[in-house]
């Protein structure tokens, strides 16, 4: 996936946070997350289930560390720009090397968003199989450059 943000000139405000994730995996829900560091220029917040962030343009990438207990369990998953809908490019775990081997998953979701003010997002599942448990490498890494 390409990314062509279309403000994105000067570098250096860039910010960048991690973020890991808990939960049971269920369709059409969100994870929780948790910020696990950020640079100074970027301190986003969480409520809830959200990920709130100030104004600017961000990449996102989502990895869904999973462990699975039979082969053809999958987990997917996009993001959710909170109160108007889904953004950016489907990730899955159906595309892991060996099956019921933990392994971390090696696609992500990945998506560009643009805020003039506020908002928040989510990491939702779109499909979550029975037998299916995020692990303690389900995480995001977002980066911000400020408008």
């Amino acid at each position: 996936m390409t990314f062509e943000p279309s403000t994105m000139v000067s570098f250096g405000e860039m910010g960048c946070a991690f973020f890991s994730f808990s939960g049971t995996p269920s369709a059409g829900n969100p994870l929780t997350p948790a910020v696990v560091g950020s640079s100074s220029t970027f301190t986003p917040t969480i409520s809830a289930n959200d990920i709130q962030l100030p104004a600017g343009e961000f990449i996102m990438r989502f990895y869904g560390g999973i462990t699975r207990t039979v082969d053809d369990r999958n987990l997917r998953y996009q993001w959710r720009h909170v109160g108007v809908g889904l953004i950016g490019e489907e990730g899955a775990t159906n595309r892991e090397i060996t099956p019921n081997v933990y392994l971390i998953s090696l696609d992500s979701a990945d998506a560009y968003l643009e805020l003039t003010s506020p908002g928040s997002i989510q990491i939702e599942m779109l499909q979550a199989d029975a037998g299916i448990t995020i692990d303690s490498n389900c995480h995001a890494i977002i980066w911000r450059v400020p408008l």
